[in-house]
């Protein structure tokens, strides 16, 4: 249950960083999200702290 909780919150995590590279803003919660950059979503990049893909992050989250 823990391991499900974890890939969930990294799956989550991945998200918001898409979201706020997306909208050019940064987090007040670094490192969780720091690294993320616009370039790195248009080319579908791994979140450099999840090491997820936002496709890999929607598919544990069961967004079709």
């Amino acid at each position: 249950v823990i391991a499900d909780a974890k890939t969930a919150s990294n799956a989550l995590a991945t998200i918001v960083s898409v979201f706020e590279a997306l909208l050019g803003i940064s987090s007040t919660h670094a490192p969780v999200h720091a690294g993320m950059t616009r370039d790195m979503v248009f080319v579908g990049a791994s979140n450099p702290t999840t090491g997820m893909t936002e496709a890999q992050a929607m598919a544990i989250l069961g967004v079709k």
